[in-house]
């Protein structure tokens, strides 16, 4: 599997394409903003996208899933629950980026495809295990690839860091807990693809990140 990674929008948020090199089958996560410079990319790769997810209902992380969706005709993969989380708009950041949450809310019951935790999502030639781990939103997915040892992680875990929970039904203790619970199987050689930021390995984080301990 070929892995690539574009920063994109006013917050760099990372947004990965998971693509069998033979087919150029491709998984999009996390596609949060500038829609045609993310499809020149994807062309560019020579990737083929044949389904989107998004690890959790923030706007820099899903700003530009519809055109894509739309661009290829790729059904938009997320936690259901996670749905009800981006229709409450009784904080300020879900009322201040209501605009593009709305125009992904409109195109989910005709594309919106929903995976929980312990689902196999079967793309890009290769079975992902997908993780919930709440903390940082109400159901945030997580996307673990056993043969390649890489886990996508949206804003779950950082090179020496968590994601911030002081947004909207934010959990510190919660989301260092369900870290640890989530991950602590993985081997520790797995490389951590964060939504922000550069890369790391739970080897890594297990020694250095003051925010988890694993036991």
């Amino acid at each position: 599997m070929k892995i690539s990674c574009r920063a994109v929008g006013e917050y760099q948020a990372n947004c990965y394409v998971l693509q069998e090199e033979e087919s150029g089958r491709a998984l999009v996560i996390d596609p949060g903003a500038e829609a045609e410079a993310l499809i020149g990319w994807i062309r560019t790769l020579e990737a083929q996208p044949e389904a989107i997810l998004i690890t959790h209902g923030h706007f820099d992380h899903l700003g530009a899933a519809y055109a894509l969706s739309r661009q290829y005709q790729a059904p938009i993969y997320m936690h259901p629950d996670e749905v009800l989380y981006m229709q409450d708009r009784s904080h300020p950041l879900m009322r201040m980026t209501e605009g593009m949450l709305d125009e992904l809310l409109a195109a989910l019951p005709q594309n919106g495809r929903y995976v929980c935790d312990g689902d196999v999502l079967r793309v890009a030639g290769e079975p992902l295990q997908i993780l919930e781990v709440p903390g940082h939103s109400d159901h945030s997915l997580c996307v673990y690839s056993a043969k390649e040892a890489a886990l996508f992680c949206g804003d779950t875990l950082f090179a020496g860091s968590i994601g911030r929970t002081d947004l909207y039904h934010g959990s510190d203790q919660d989301l260092a807990r369900n870290i640890v619970k989530k991950f602590g199987p993985l081997p520790e050689e797995t490389v951590v693809y964060t939504g922000h930021g550069p890369s790391t390995t739970l080897q890594q984080e297990w020694r250095t990140n003051p925010f988890i301990r694993r036991r």
